[in-house]
């Protein structure tokens, strides 16, 4: 058994203590079994360029300008780290403490600009000459780009900087390669170099000096000795900076002994655990489960519900709380286009302990080896083990389903081996290829929403279920051009990564425009489905100094460099049905049309009449989106209703394009301080042909055999979706997804009117990770909520540091023949489960 408890001490001692005698009396005393290793909340990290990406593959229309990407920021709740990317210099590595995760999440540059300089030098010494690592090289080419993302997210941060330069004195280059890695940890900092000479080195060595202020630093240079250095031989060295506690002296210092004690109990096909040392952390290398694949399809049909799952044990023998930092790492085969990983108690419940999931699959086109491309997947995760403590654990990976339904997952999906080396975060439904991905930065196609495709949907000329299927992506927030019709860039892109999946996946982004004078978040969730790809997007755009524009969209389906999808009819509605349907124009980069209001209670957009062909692999799907919520001030005043534009584009002679934008009041070109947007946006993917889809849900099909192509299924999905909920115990907090907040006594009811397939529901304030039943009212009373296929496999947990509490997320499914008959759901504590 696994117990959470709260701290007896906080800030305030006496709530502290009525916390825990509350505790006490509930969980019958402290009793032998261990508090469950959570994070802290200071355990997070962010990545972003600090005035945005270096370059943009793409350039576009009126950009004429380079952007200025140098500086890359590393920041998490104890430190802030600089680098400069064209001379590997450190100008800002310091402490940085006190802000939470909110906070540090919507910071701008400044704190992290007011920190000191750390003092860094590598250099390598052949004979009497130091030669030192002055630069990075200058690609010909932006696609093989030196600074490459390996693995980023909210808990580990590691970036490979490759092709150093050397140079002595007099400017002369070390005949040698040689790269730098830097592995950020919430609480810790890692400087990796390996060089590798072309020619022999006649008494050389490999020198490594860090100095910081206020952090500990330990070193190892035991791959670098002095003498003769063979051609091809690899040496390394590494130095790590550290955050120590608060009234801790900095000291030079080793790794701590003893080191935590991480064991894989699982018998068969065991875990292989090793300690690196240089990241101060524990892989677990996952060994080869054994699959099969009888159909031979991209996704075996076979294992659809597989779930597995290895038995790990975490001890702290000191008497002090130690962190235990682990990377569950995986190179062999698995469903590498949608996977969740999770941490489950010993008795198999979810328990919300965050694993960052980072992944590759991309091999170089030109089969030229590059360090770090794929396939492998890395879960990095931190847990703080209070002393004298024992915790078994499972580490557990789910797949194309979970309880049965397509499980959603989202991930970090390296670019090495792909090119460009910059930010991508693959979404999918199932593993069957990519559902939505997101380019924060922008640099391959200028576009944040980039490949788009429907789900189970059978394309090509074999026809078979679970495969890839066709692209058709493209879209973006925030598009903004000045006054004089020039492109204005965005800086300090990072992105939040709350929950991976199973159920919903929920990432927050952030970024500024026009240095700052407008702040954009936008929050995007895929849930757990078994019809169709449908994304929940929450827009907070905030205007802060005065900006001119000539041209501003706050969403875009169809971006101006990347529109996978054509389409000859285009229609707008709203929950009542259709107020206009017209065919779009072609042109060349100008607006067809302006100002068209969207009126009523779920105002859509249908892009339809989609004229790829399933069966040769293209096109394959329609798209549209709905406007669930819409407040606006714009140019100082109330803008009560949304509004359509539609931008055409080509790219090359005679390939047109259309853009679906969210826009302004046409003749407003001024935006002024207090100005905002907040709307939610749900964005839809359905399948063109309706003899393509075989997926379960019945309703869904029906739908397609009468109104595959067309508007009406935008119009489906706005009306049948639109939720109305009502809380008779707890708190509604919203509806697109549903959040419900629980009583005091971690209760809440609530009916829900509408809803078609599995609709996510997440009751949040929760103690405890485990402990909980869902029911649902029927003809005979109250009746468990039960989609389990191993047992505790259908709900998802969540856990919020910063206050201690959980959060559970369901899909429940909603689909029914009078949407007017409201269900009825409720949370309690289940006595016959033990809650700890």
């Amino acid at each position: 058994m696994n117990r959470w408890l709260p701290l007896p001490f906080g800030r305030s001692p006496l709530l502290g203590w009525l916390a825990l005698l509350s505790a006490l009396l509930t969980t019958g005393g402290l009793g032998a079994s261990p508090i469950l290793p959570l994070p802290a909340a200071n355990d997070f990290g962010f990545l972003w360029w600090a005035d945005g990406p270096p370059y943009f593959h793409q350039q576009p229309v009126g950009y004429d300008t380079k952007p200025a990407g140098r500086l890359l920021c590393f920041r998490t709740g104890r430190y802030g780290l600089v680098v400069d990317t064209l001379q590997l210099k450190l100008p800002h590595f310091g402490r940085l403490s006190g802000s939470t995760r909110d906070e540090v999440f919507r910071e701008s540059n400044e704190r992290l600009l007011n920190l000191p300089p750390a003092e860094f030098e590598l250099s390598i010494r052949v004979g009497e000459t130091d030669f030192r690592c002055t630069a990075l090289p200058t690609p010909k080419d932006p696609f093989f780009y030196p600074v490459r993302f390996v693995e980023y997210g909210n808990v580990l941060q590691r970036v490979d900087f490759d092709g150093l330069i050397f140079r002595d004195a007099q400017g002369n280059p070390l005949n040698a390669d040689a790269h730098l890695e830097i592995a950020a940890w919430p609480d810790r900092v890692s400087f990796l170099v390996e060089v590798t000479p072309r020619e022999t080195f006649a008494a050389a060595s490999l020198r490594f000096h860090l100095q910081t202020r206020g952090l500990t630093t330990a070193t190892d240079r035991s791959g670098a000795p002095g003498g003769d250095w063979p051609a091809g031989a690899i040496r390394r060295a590494w130095v790590a900076a550290a955050v120590p506690p608060k009234r801790a002296r900095p000291r030079a210092t080793q790794p701590s002994f003893p080191l935590p004690r991480v064991t894989a109990l699982t018998t068969s096909n065991a875990p292989v655990v090793t300690y690196v040392p240089e990241f101060d952390a524990f892989e677990v290398n996952l060994q080869n489960q054994p699959w099969s694949n009888a159909k031979g399809t991209y996704y075996p049909e076979e294992h659809l519900d597989r779930l597995d799952r290895w038995r790990v044990e975490l001890a702290n023998d000191s008497d002090v709380e130690r962190v235990v930092r682990l990377r569950f790492c995986e190179t062999n085969y698995l469903p590498i286009t949608g996977f969740t990983p999770l941490w489950l108690d010993a008795d198999g419940f979810p328990t919300g302990i965050p694993i960052q999931v980072s992944k590759n699959w991309h091999i170089n086109p030109e089969k030229v080896a590059l360090r770090h491309q794929g396939p492998w997947f890395h879960g990095s995760t931190i847990v703080r083990l209070p002393p004298h403590q024992t915790n078994t654990l499972q580490f557990a990976m789910t797949y194309a389903r979970w309880g049965g339904v397509f499980a959603a997952s989202h991930a970090q999906l390296s670019l090495v081996g792909w090119g460009h080396n910059q930010f991508w975060d693959q979404n999918a439904i199932g593993s069957f290829g990519e559902s939505i991905c997101f380019e924060p930065g922008r640099v391959q196609r200028r576009c944040f929403i980039t490949d788009v495709r429907p789900l189970l949907v059978a394309v090509g000329k074999s026809g078979k279920p679970w495969e890839w299927t066709s692209n058709v992506g493209g879209g973006d927030y925030l598009v903004l051009f000045d006054a004089t019709n020039r492109f204005v860039p965005f800086a300090g892109t990072r992105g939040d990564y709350v929950a991976p999946g199973p159920n919903l996946t929920r990432t927050r982004y952030h970024e500024v425009f026009s240095d700052g004078a407008i702040a954009a978040e936008m929050i995007v969730s895929l849930p757990r489905v078994d019809d169709h790809v449908r994304v929940f997007q929450h827009l907070r755009y905030q205007v802060k100094r005065p900006v001119n524009f000539s041209r501003l969209a706050f969403f875009q389906l169809g971006a101006d460099y990347y529109d996978g999808n054509t389409f000859d009819r285009l229609a707008i509605g709203n929950a009542d049905g259709l107020i206009k349907e017209w065919s779009p124009g072609q042109g060349s980069w100008r607006y067809e049309r302006q100002d068209v209001l969207l009126r009523g209670p779920a105002a859509w957009v249908s892009a339809h009449a989609e004229h790829g062909d399933p069966a040769k692999g293209d096109g394959g799907a329609t798209r549209g989106w709905i406007v669930r919520s819409w407040k606006a001030r714009l140019g100082g005043r109330d803008c009560p209703a949304p509004r359509l534009a539609v931008f055409l584009t080509e790219w090359g002679k005679g390939n047109y394009r259309t853009a679906l934008e969210l826009a302004p009041p046409a003749g407003l070109r001024r935006l002024e301080p207090g100005d905002f947007v907040e709307a939610d946006i749900e964005l839809v993917v359905h399948p063109s042909v309706a003899g393509t889809y075989y997926g379960p849900n019945a309703g869904f099909r029906d739908a397609l055999a009468r109104d595959a192509n067309t508007w009406r299924l935008t119009h489906r999905e706005a009306a049948g979706n639109a939720l109305a909920a009502q809380a008779t115990r707890g708190r509604v907090l919203g509806c697109q997804p549903l959040v419900i907040a629980v009583d005091r006594s971690q209760r809440a009811e609530v009916s829900v009117t509408g809803g078609l397939g599995y609709v996510p529901i997440t009751f949040t304030g929760l103690e405890h990770h485990r402990g909980y039943a869902l029911e649902q009212f029927s003809a005979g009373g109250w009746q468990p909520v039960d989609q389990s296929v191993h047992g505790h496999d259908f709900w998802q947990v969540g856990f919020d540091a910063e206050i201690r509490k959980f959060r559970l997320t369901f899909n429940l499914p909603l689909d029914q023949p009078n949407a007017a008959v409201p269900h009825r759901f409720r949370l309690r504590p289940d006595p016959g489960q033990d809650p700890l």
